[in-house]
């Protein structure tokens, strides 16, 4: 075990668990009806976004970048071309500028980090035992650790903030041959490289205690053996370089591209790509966000069905093996509570725009729910 840590031993008894159970029904209902919110707004999204997109396809054109083609205005158009900035974006606190797009600060701080180990048992009677060991370690993290809620915060006290905060800085403007990007395409510019430092750099005399090398500037006394608070500073940079756009032109600027179904496309990809592959990778980027999110739709609907069974197995934890015998029983209708209700949620939700498909959704459904009476008859 490591030196820096301890152990706390919490009991409770089964009343308050019990009490606990019946709090965490609301909580159940309340994650049931926010996962059926999630997972209908989430399949209205994904068709529309489908829509826009297939409209956006069929009306794309392509224009090449080297000159504004004024026939264009107000299209949705694609083109290619170098992305390139006479701007040097600059970090004016440590006097560093780049012949880049981007400029990205990083600033990591030395700090105290509070990991917990929790073991709970249960007990003869429907009581739990928790034993939870707290560990101290010091590390280098990009995040602020909020010593003010650490169980011992004395001896492991962090600074409210960063001194220096990370930070990009960007050129503007950034054209692509004769035209100008709009800053929400500029965000969407990645490629991000490491920066190294100028030969001899020295931070400006205004930052105290800074050593630096080729990669990395130091803020601290004993860069060999950092101190609570000290700072780490690296930088990246995104390069000029080639990308592939699809927006509305408008004059020699682009914009989002709005649809009849109202939604707005507004593309951009690092490299040489055709429309249509640029319109394949957001279809295809669209079917991952819609699969992520109907995970997390029928995850909290999995937890809400079980907090809603909850007391079942807290009332068999007083001989703690059939509580969890009944534990396991209420999770496998927790489970299969939510593959039905899921599977409706989303059906219910496609009727208005894919009945086929939805038709198809209730009937597995209705077939799942007829499985689980016949098995609870026989």
């Amino acid at each position: 075990m490591a030196a820096d840590s301890f152990t706390e031993v919490t009991s409770n008894s089964w009343f308050s668990r019990i009490a606990a159970s019946f709090k965490g029904i609301i909580a159940g209902i309340v994650l049931i009806i926010l996962s059926i919110v999630l997972m209908g707004w989430n399949e209205g999204r994904a068709v529309k976004h489908y829509k826009t997109l297939k409209e956006g396809a069929g009306a794309v054109v392509s224009v090449e970048s080297t000159s504004v083609d004024s026939s264009k205005d107000g299209k949705l158009v694609h083109t290619t071309g170098f992305a390139s900035s006479s701007d040097q974006p600059t970090d004016a606190t440590f006097g560093i500028s780049t012949e880049a797009l981007k400029l990205i600060r990083s600033v990591e701080m030395y700090q105290w980090k509070e990991n917990q180990d929790k073991e709970t048992k249960k007990k003869l009677g429907g009581g739990t035992e928790t034993v939870t060991t707290y560990s101290y370690v010091k590390e280098w993290c990009e995040q602020h650790n909020n010593s003010a809620n650490f169980k011992k915060t004395a001896e492991h006290t962090n600074p409210t903030e960063f001194r220096i905060k990370g930070t990009t800085f960007t050129a503007k403007p950034v054209t692509v041959g004769a035209y100008t990007l709009a800053s929400s395409q500029v965000s969407q510019i990645g490629n991000a490289q490491p920066f190294t430092l100028p030969s001899g750099y020295k931070a400006p005399n205004q930052i105290k205690d800074a050593t630096a090398n080729s990669s990395t500037i130091y803020i601290g006394t004993t860069p060999n053996t950092p101190s609570i608070g000290d700072l780490r500073i690296s930088f990246k940079e995104v390069p000029e370089q080639d990308i592939s756009l699809v927006a509305a032109q408008i004059g020699s600027s682009f914009e989002p591209y709005l649809t009849e179904v109202g939604g707005s496309i507004n593309l951009l990809q690092s490299g040489t790509f055709s429309a249509d592959a640029m319109f394949q990778t957001a279809q295809d980027s669209n079917k991952t966000l819609t699969w992520i999110l109907r995970g997390v739709g029928l995850l909290l609907m999995f937890i809400g069905f079980y907090l809603l069974m909850g007391p079942l197995s807290v009332l068999a934890d007083v001989v703690p093996f059939i509580g969890n015998i009944v534990g396991a029983g209420t999770a496998i209708v927790a489970l299969m509570l939510t593959a039905v209700g899921g599977l409706i949620t989303i059906a219910v939700a496609w009727i208005v725009f894919r009945p086929v498909l939805a038709i198809s959704l209730l009937v597995v459904s209705a077939a799942v729910i007829y499985g689980i009476v016949k098995k609870a008859m026989n």
